[in-house]
């Protein structure tokens, strides 16, 4: 072969290589945000009688934009389970919940615990919600932040994607609600090497004449996106 002509082709191979290499370095890397429950622990049953609480763990991860408004959320839920007093609910028990990093905004984290009265209007809640839960994009029309988005408005929001979100009166009795929690970080701390956040919370109050007392541990966590959370 001709030297000029290898030449060539050689030269051509190195531009190629180079310029897929700025392509590469060029896109930026995407991050999968991750919540995983460690322990629920009863350390006060508001079910004295019985001796046990059948409760209900509802967990979430919900993207804001910079614009603030609302672009994705996925849910898991765990329960009904009878807990009894002092026992601890390991991690292994709990589904980890993992949604996309937005390029800018927010991460929203968002627990709620409930003391199930009616168990059948709750499992069709789990229905609903597990359904909505392949649906990660929500319309961005009329779903912004507002003070008022509590974590049990989340559950609205997650209902609103199958066109139930004025439903949930049907599956929650507000007597149910032992206590909910919310957590915001900003999307560029989840682009952080190594990035892990152990979060403890205690939900504790009375209810007519009983106490109760849960401390939940979770975990929240970032990693560069591969297929399996596709």
């Amino acid at each position: 072969m001709d030297y000029n002509l290898q030449h060539r082709m050689a030269k051509i191979l190195l531009q190629t290589i180079l310029f897929g290499c700025i392509l590469s370095a060029c896109k930026p890397t995407q991050f999968v945000s991750t919540l995983q429950p460690q322990s629920l622990k009863a350390i006060d049953l508001e079910e004295t009688l019985t001796g046990a609480d059948e409760i209900m763990l509802v967990y979430s991860l919900t993207a804001v934009s910079a614009q603030n408004q609302l672009i994705g959320t996925k849910n898991q839920v765990w329960g009904v389970e009878k807990i009894t007093k002092n026992q601890t609910i390991n991690h292994e028990k709990f589904i980890p919940v993992h949604l996309d990093v937005p390029a800018n905004g927010q991460i929203q984290a968002n627990v709620i615990v409930l003391e199930i009265e009616n168990y059948q209007k709750a499992q069709q809640l789990i229905d609903k919600l597990r359904k909505a839960n392949g649906l990660a994009t929500i319309p961005m029309m009329a779903l912004e932040v507002g003070e008022t988005a509590t974590p049990l408005r989340y559950i609205t929001l997650a209902l609103s994607l199958i066109g139930e979100s004025l439903k949930y009166a049907n599956y929650i009795d507000t007597d149910d609600l032992l206590g909910e929690h919310q957590y915001l970080i900003d999307a560029k701390q989840f682009k952080k090497s190594g990035f892990r956040l152990r979060i403890p919370v205690t939900f504790k109050d009375k209810h007519l004449a009983e106490t109760y007392e849960y401390q939940l541990v979770y975990e929240l966590t970032t990693q560069a996106k591969s297929s399996k959370h596709k």
